[in-house]
């Protein structure tokens, strides 16, 4: 429900701000998911990757620094068929998006694959720029504890451990 919830339907969404206001807020429903193995710490590690995003997306020294370095950090497979040719300032939100999407949907897998793919092509491309702007290089560590943390939720799914 948590992906893509604008979309919900009256009763759904109405549901889901009430779990979300007896926690605490959106931040509280994240962190108490991330305490659950599985599908719940994987979902709330996906959408934090996907605040992130939506997140950078506003930064110009990430979208610059993103621009500058497209030649040398060719992006994965998985994100051809999303990215534009031209990357802009609505591309992180895009990548965003299409998670969001692949959860709503139910594509667990591809959405996990999808993210660890963001993640590593992120964090190339900001090790890849000259100058390295404080932005950068926060996106930069971001993703790469993102990419971390996706990767355990991911073994942890595989494996039924905490």
């Amino acid at each position: 429900m948590l992906p893509l919830g604008w979309s919900l339907p009256f009763r759904g969404k109405e549901r889901l701000d009430r779990v979300t206001d007896h926690l605490g807020g959106e931040r509280e429903l994240l962190e108490w998911l991330d305490r659950h193995p599985g599908l719940p710490r994987l979902t709330a590690r996906l959408l934090a990757l996907t605040g992130n995003l939506e997140r950078f997306s506003a930064d110009p020294a990430v979208i610059g620094a993103l621009r500058s370095s497209g030649a040398g950090a060719a992006p994965p497979a998985q994100l051809k068929a999303v990215l534009p040719p031209a990357l802009g300032d609505e591309t992180l939100s895009d990548l965003g998006y299409h998670l969001d999407k692949l959860l709503f949907e139910r594509h667990v897998q591809e959405a996990k694959q999808f993210a660890l793919a963001t993640t590593e092509w992120l964090r190339t491309a900001a090790g890849q720029s000259a100058d390295v702007p404080s932005g950068v290089g926060e996106m930069r560590d971001v993703m790469d504890h993102l990419h971390k943390d996706i990767s355990e939720a991911e073994a942890d799914a595989r494996t039924g451990q905490a």
